[in-house]
């Protein structure tokens, strides 16, 4: 069983089909229970990294009727027409999950991509502008501990919500920010008075 997670939130997945790129390896989600944790949405997938292995996951039979709305809510958000999404989930130091819808609200994919195998082109400049940097973007989990050390945490909060709105101010993302706004609300922190200067 998979355990997707998404900020506070939690979705139970089975794996019900397995496929690997290299027969020799390992299967890198082969635990009985994991924990997967959605860092953040790309608008275009990182394709410059070789897949490694694919699972296509499926809704729990034992998910209650909230985290099956919480999947089809999911899935519609990442199979908008104009802007499909892809989910990004860090498995470990070089290993990418990219997390596609498939033609069904309970089933998705995961790829599991080698982010360390960069392919070698002339122009440098463009494979470091296509990378996928992980550690400058917010995840959940900072924003969770800035809340919990709240008011200590005041200017780094404040950070981290000028940071997010800037870039749904510029790309129109906000999935990131409601996510911010539902954390600090369930903190009881207005995140309003972050963008309010």
């Amino acid at each position: 069983m998979i355990t997707l997670t998404l900020g506070y939130i939690t979705l139970p997945f089975d794996i019900i089909k397995s496929t690997k790129s290299l027969p020799s390896n390992d299967y890198v989600l082969s635990k009985s229970v994991i924990t997967l944790s959605i860092q953040g949405f790309l608008q275009s997938p990182p394709v410059m990294y070789p897949t490694i292995e694919r699972h296509i996951i499926r809704l729990s039979r034992q998910a209650t009727a909230t985290e099956s709305n919480l999947c089809n809510t999911l899935f519609q958000a990442l199979c908008q027409p104009q802007q499909p999404a892809y989910g990004i989930i860090q498995i470990e130091n070089f290993l990418l999950g990219i997390l596609t819808p498939t033609g069904q609200g309970n089933l998705f994919t995961i790829h599991v991509v080698e982010s360390e195998s960069i392919p070698l082109t002339s122009n440098h400049s463009q494979v470091e502008e296509r990378m996928l940097d992980l550690d400058s973007s917010i995840r959940p989990i900072e924003i969770l501990k800035a809340c919990q050390l709240w008011p200590n945490s005041k200017s780094h909060l404040e950070n981290i919500a000028n940071q997010i709105y800037k870039i749904a101010m510029v790309y129109g993302y906000w999935e990131n920010w409601r996510l911010f706004e539902g954390i600090c609300q369930r903190h009881e922190i207005n995140p309003q008075q972050f963008i309010e200067k």
